[in-house]
């Protein structure tokens, strides 16, 4: 039993031993923990997108051999090529065994593009596996911001275009071609851009604008934008310009360009020629022959005219087509001189490289003229009026070896005048002259130039003057105190008036009209000076109507206005006639308008100047206006402006009475009302009324005759087939008169009944010839037989009868079956027809 105990001793204080030193093994093994950074957990993965220069991310540590351990992390950055552009020491707390750490990390000033970014353990670290790691690297790209922009204008091409939109392969652009732009849109950023690229294009005064809407341009790439206007180019200037719209990003400028292309002729003909002649074996005077060889050298033909001309006389002027690489040849023949030949084309457009105009020098002994004195025409015959000729003379001699002729030419616009021409001797001087008849007004430039067919002109050969022109001058001709008398017969005075300028030769005629001829008694060229000319003139007895003056030019144009002048023979009465204008202001008036009306007054025979009285009245014999008739002034006549209130009815009749001297001329029109006439309650006939104021209208006659024929003085009768004094009469004769009817319009004239004669008309101015009767033949009649007829209405043949009003005496025809009412239109008086018969 002891030995057993002996033998554990040595064992037991083993164990007591290892007791004590295993806690002392576990603290050494703490304290040597380590940390690593768990992979899955690494806040940054390879190729991550960024936008800005500060990148904040996070790290996991883990403690994982359960000891405490020391670790800090440094991040380093570097490019893609392995330099390093910073690196930062982050230092951490201990780590506590088993301890899970989240780490934030911080990197700044990150650069554009691609960055390697390497996150790595110093101090306690393990060792890597595939969960943990001591060190981690990403590749961050930082993305560059949005830069979109037009390429520059040397990169933005333009493109000729056929009709059917293919390229011509032209280094330049045509006119008529088409044109294709293109322009590169370049995005510098590592943002895609979708916007819309703007174009105006201008050319020929003509713009076009054009848009290309969404397009896309990616990231670090460019595309390019096409516009091809649908205008076709002319020759000039192409103007365009471009701009982009929608999100721009940051660039500043690139985003509008604008620019210009000079449009280049079409193809074009390249024409040269060459003129040749015969001068080496011709002298001046003869015959020379040119001949003209016109080439087209270009690749399209010419379609145009050819003009060979000198000293402005052309001798070629031909239309031509010359196909491309064609010739053409034109023959021409001349009088041979010395000259310098010019050949040119026109009327189509040719290329600049074309050696035009062709020249031919002809050189050879001749006549040479230059001026003898004034190196500029004189003229002579102002001054001038539209339609005189103004002469110029040039005197001029013939310094040459030969002799020669020259003449001068005058011309106007297209019209031209060709002096004679003149020979001139070797040595000899003499003058050349031409006439121009002027036919415009104002400055005139009158252009001149010396010309000869086998001579030399020097210089100065032609020019031009200013010639002030003025309008023609007219002759008016003026008629007055035209009278005829039984002693001297037909008188008057002539007048002729001349417009200011100088003075002119006219040929007067004067002589008279009968009813089937014209004779001129008195023809006479006369000169007249600016103003007037009085002439009294007397034909004496003559069997005439009218007095006729007419004048004409003598070698020169007369200016506007009347040539010839006509007045009516007065006979020894005045004559007056009354007329209403058919134009009212305004035009269809109705019932209450203030209406303008125009009056018209004339008279014949005599000129009288008095004036008288004029009454409108309607049908209803209401007075519509009073006036007094104007002053004749001198005229025969005049006119007046009435102003009345329209009074009702559909068709209004207005008459006018006027009297003047004496007598009593009345005259009625019809008007149409802008309305429908208003019934009336009364039961006159309106159409009896009417008839009876047309009567009136003849019936005034009667009473302005019966009105002369109660003035104690009578007026001596006279005719026109006789002017002499007639043969003294008893009263009996002045006093018989007789009613004669117009055979034109009906008017009922009371005329002496020994009258034979012209008889006129007062309403329509129709004469006619009367025939008067013999006293004689009535004396042996008995005195009971000439009483005035009975009272007794007798019926014409047109079933009217003759009425008196009872307060005037007016007579007026009515219907013989009428028995209403009647207006008087003298007096405006209504009686009924019955009370008219017993005093008519």
């Amino acid at each position: 039993m002891g030995a057993s105990l002996s033998v554990h001793k040595p064992q037991t204080a083993l164990v007591l031993a290892l007791m004590f030193l295993l806690p002392l093994t576990s603290v050494v093994q703490a304290s040597g923990g380590s940390v690593l950074i768990d992979e899955a957990s690494f806040g940054l993965y390879d190729y991550q997108q960024v936008n800005d220069e500060t990148l904040t991310f996070t790290a996991e540590l883990h403690e994982l051999h359960g000891g405490q351990a020391n670790a800090s992390l440094l991040v380093t950055v570097s490019s893609m090529e392995g330099i390093e552009m910073s690196n930062t020491t982050v230092s951490l707390s201990p780590f506590s065994a088993s301890e899970q750490r989240n780490v934030s990390l911080i990197v700044e000033n990150l650069s554009y593009g691609y960055s390697n970014i390497s996150v790595s353990l110093e101090g306690d670290s393990g060792v890597d596996s595939q969960t943990h790691k001591t060190s981690i690297s990403r590749i961050v790209q930082r993305l560059r911001p949005l830069s979109i922009t037009l390429a520059g204008t040397a990169s933005i091409t333009a493109e000729g275009l056929d009709g059917l939109g293919v390229a011509t392969g032209n280094l330049t652009l045509h006119d008529g071609d088409f044109v294709r732009i293109s322009a590169p849109i370049v995005n510098e950023g590592d943002v895609a851009w979708i916007g819309d690229v703007n174009g105006t294009f201008s050319n020929g005064g003509v713009s076009e604008e054009l848009r290309l809407e969404n397009l896309s341009v990616d990231a670090m790439s460019s595309t390019i934008a096409i516009f091809e206007p649908v205008n076709q180019l002319i020759e000039g200037t192409f103007s365009w310009s471009l701009n982009l719209s929608g999100v721009l990003g940051d660039a500043r400028e690139g985003h509008q360009r604008n620019g210009s292309y000079q449009i280049q002729p079409p193809p074009l003909p390249i024409m040269n020629g060459e003129i040749t002649s015969n001068a080496n074996e011709v002298n001046a005077g003869d015959q020379l022959q040119l001949n003209y060889q016109l080439w087209n050298n270009g690749t399209v033909g010419f379609s145009g005219s050819v003009q060979c001309q000198h000293d402005g006389i052309l001798h070629v002027n031909q239309s031509v087509s010359i196909s491309a690489g064609a010739s053409q040849n034109f023959s021409f023949t001349m009088v041979a001189k010395p000259l310098v030949m010019s050949c040119d084309v026109s009327e189509s457009r040719v290329d600049a490289s074309s050696i035009l105009p062709s020249l031919l020098a002809v050189d050879m002994p001749s006549a040479a003229f230059e001026s003898a004195g004034s190196t500029t025409p004189s003229l002579s015959g102002g001054p001038w009026h539209k339609g005189d000729s103004v002469q110029a003379n040039l005197l001029m001699r013939n310094t040459g070896d030969l002799p020669g002729r020259v003449r001068l030419v005058l011309q106007h616009s297209d019209v031209k005048s060709e002096g004679d021409w003149v020979d001139l001797e070797d040595g000899s001087a003499g003058e050349i002259s031409a006439t121009f008849t002027l036919t415009s007004t104002g400055s005139i430039p009158l252009q001149w130039k010396i010309e000869s067919d086998n001579g030399l002109v020097s210089a100065p050969s032609n020019g031009s003057v200013l010639i002030n022109v003025a309008m023609q001058q007219s002759v008016y001709i003026g008629l007055e105190n035209l009278f005829w008398s039984a002693t001297d017969g037909v008188t008057f005075d002539a007048q002729l008036t001349l417009d200011a300028g100088k003075s002119r030769e006219v040929l007067v005629q004067m002589g008279y009209e009968t009813s089937d001829s014209t004779i001129f008694i008195r023809e006479q060229v006369m000169s007249l000076e600016q103003g007037s000319r009085h002439e009294a003139v007397s034909f004496g007895h003559i069997d005439a109507e009218k007095v006729v003056i007419q004048v004409s030019a003598v070698n020169w144009l007369i200016g506007p206005g009347p040539l010839s002048l006509t007045s009516t023979i007065p006979d020894s009465d005045t004559q007056y006639r009354l007329e209403i204008g058919q134009v009212t202001s305004p035009i269809r008036p109705v019932q209450g308008d203030s209406v303008a009306l125009t009056v018209n007054f004339a008279q014949s025979g005599p000129v009288g100047g008095g004036q008288g009285d004029l009454r409108l009245v309607d049908s209803y014999g209401s007075i519509l206006a009073t006036i007094t008739s104007p002053a004749w002034n001198g005229d025969d006549a005049v006119s007046s402006s009435v102003d009345v209130v329209w009074p009702k009815g559909s068709t209004v009749i207005i008459q006018a009475i006027w009297q003047i001297d004496g007598q009593i001329i009345s005259s009625q029109t019809s008007f149409t009302s802008g309305q429908v006439a208003e019934e009336t309650g009364m039961n006159w006939p309106i159409g009896a009324l009417i008839w009876g104021i047309i009567a009136g209208a003849g019936i005034s006659l009667v009473l302005r005759l019966r009105y002369r024929s109660e003035t104690p003085e009578e007026k001596p009768s006279k005719t026109v087939k006789q002017r002499s004094s007639p043969p003294s009469t008893s009263p009996r004769e002045h006093d018989e008169k007789k009613e004669v009817a117009c055979p034109e319009c009906d008017r009922r004239l009371r005329v002496p009944l020994s009258y034979s004669g012209s008889v006129g008309c007062p309403d329509c101015s129709h004469k006619f010839k009367v025939e008067g009767e013999s006293l004689d033949s009535q004396s042996s009649v008995p005195e009971s037989q000439q009483v005035e007829p009975s009272p007794k209405p007798e019926s014409k043949a047109d079933g009217k009868i003759e009425v008196s009003c009872p307060d005037c005496q007016q007579s007026l025809r009515i219907p013989a079956s009428y028995a209403g009412s009647v207006r008087c239109p003298a007096c405006t008086k209504i009686f009924k027809a019955n009370e008219g018969l017993g005093t008519n």
